[in-house]
């Protein structure tokens, strides 16, 4: 019986190989392989909203909502200026065009009581930022005085 080759398993470039595509299916897949910091009160979220939240041109209070399945991972999903633009913040909803960016102060948000900023990044967002905290009816009225249209909803 003629011996055979080593497998393309036991070759050492191989066997790196399949690490590395490794290494790279589970950073793309990972939530935490980017570091995590602190946003300065005078820097901006961006907040994409759905058209399905607009009356004449004004965003409703329910807009302003926590997301996510876990109890202790739910927030309201924002970008952070420092790593992206409205633009781009448009563009990672699943359509563009059905959706608006508003601003939102980071300090003022803070002055909320109840409610913090916590960067919180994606492999695929680095600007990925939740607003944490009880959003009760007044805490939303106030979020959405805050608010200020960037891109509106054509």
């Amino acid at each position: 019986m003629a011996k055979r080759g080593k497998s393309e398993h036991e070759h050492p470039e191989s066997l790196r190989a399949w690490l590395a595509w490794c290494w790279v299916y589970v950073a793309r897949r990972s939530t935490r392989f980017v570091r995590w910091e602190s946003i300065p009160d005078q820097d901006l979220l961006f907040f994409r909203v759905h058209k399905s939240y607009v009356r004449n041109g004004d965003i409703i209070p329910g807009a302003f909502r926590d997301q996510g399945i876990h109890p202790l991972v739910r927030g309201m999903s924002t970008d952070w200026n420092k790593y992206s633009t409205p633009e781009e913040s448009r563009w990672r909803a699943r359509t563009p065009s059905d959706n608006g960016i508003a601003s939102l102060d980071v300090g003022a948000v803070r002055a909320i009581p109840g409610l913090a900023v916590d960067h919180d990044p994606y492999w695929s967002n680095r600007a990925h930022t939740h607003v944490l905290g009880e959003k009760d009816t007044e805490a939303r009225l106030k979020l959405k005085r805050l608010c200020r249209w960037v891109i509106r909803i054509p």
